[in-house]
Parts: structure tokens; C-alpha cells; sequence
């Protein structure tokens, strides 16, 4: 994986864990069956991990997310557009989606939450200090009032089955 960055401008920020330096994101490949189960290890007791995706038309965007074990905080949100949003937009719209949902879940508690996701883009931009896509602004808001930490970690694409299924839920629309 790659180092926790954190961000001087918010008091309480996101780590983030990104992809290696020299990895070229490839994703016509699905990855061998080992790396899936090596990947749906474990999570911390106490943690909340959501899977998330962003699937987009002309004329709507699809953010599901998925936690598994916690059935009742699964979601799929629909996102009317009046034009078509680049995939970087989707993909921190995904994000700021699973944000606020993993902060409203856990509003009380102190546990770690983490949203692994696929897009490498979206990492650098989150890590941005100045210039900022506003979507990541937003990640940024929600975080610095959520109780507990917050890792948005990279993994490569398809490799745990619940971000598989986030990413199906999001073309079935």
C-alpha cells in the first residue's frame, strides 16, 4: 500500500493510504482468486469499512455503498444530472456519500471507519492542500466533525468482494 499522508489545513484529517508510486492502474485484468480472499481480511473489531462506487449516464450518477454486517447501513444513492460529470466528480461524489453515511452511523462512536476505494485519482485529489475539488472540501467538513478516525485507503481494483458488489450495484441502475 503506501504511507498515511495527513493534511495541515483541518484539525482532524482523513489518513490517507495510497497506491505504490510506480503503479499503473490496470483494469481490464481482474486479479487471481488468492489476492481476492488475502484482501477480505478482517477489518479491527469495532470498525466500519464501506465499499463504494460511482456509476454514471447521461443523465444520472449511481453511488452505491456497501457495508457488510451492517445490512441497515447499505445504500444506493441516484443523482439526477442536467450534464454528464466527469469520472473524477462520480467517484468523490461515491466518496463524500460513503463519508456522510459512515458519519451519521456512528455519530456516538469512537470507532475507525474506512473507505477503501479504486480510483487513484481521487486519492491525489483528496490529498490536495490548496485548489481542491469541492466534493473533497466537503470530505474534509465531514470528517473534521466525526467522532473516531476516518482512512480512505487505496486497493487495487476488484480484489475485495464487497467493493465488487458496490461496483455491480452501481451498473445494475
Amino acid at each position: 500500500m503506501g504511507s498515511p499522508v495527513s493534511l495541515a489545513t483541518f484539525s482532524r484529517k482523513p489518513s490517507i493510504l495510497g497506491p505504490p508510486e510506480t503503479h499503473a492502474h490496470q483494469t481490464h485484468r481482474p486479479p487471481p482468486k488468492r489476492h481476492t480472499e488475502e484482501a477480505d481480511a478482517t477489518p479491527p473489531t469495532g470498525s466500519f469499512v464501506a465499499y463504494t462506487d460511482a456509476s454514471c449516464t447521461d443523465k444520472q450518477l449511481v453511488t452505491p455503498t456497501v457495508v457488510p454486517g451492517h445490512q441497515n447501513l447499505c445504500a444506493n444513492c441516484l443523482h439526477l444530472l442536467r450534464t454528464q460529470v466527469p469520472s473524477l466528480s462520480a467517484e468523490l461524489l461515491a466518496l463524500r456519500d460513503a463519508t456522510h453515511l459512515l458519519s451519521a452511523a456512528s455519530a456516538s462512536s469512537q470507532s475507525l471507519k474506512i473507505i477503501p476505494i479504486d480510483y487513484t485519482a481521487a486519492i491525489k485529489e483528496i490529498r490536495k492542500v490548496y485548489n481542491a475539488h469541492p466534493f473533497a472540501d466537503e470530505i474534509h467538513r465531514i470528517t473534521a466533525q466525526m467522532p473516531g478516525k476516518l482512512r480512505i485507503q487505496w486497493i487495487p481494483w476488484d480484489t475485495i468482494s464487497a467493493h465488487i458488489q458496490s461496483d455491480t450495484a452501481s451498473r445494475v441502475q
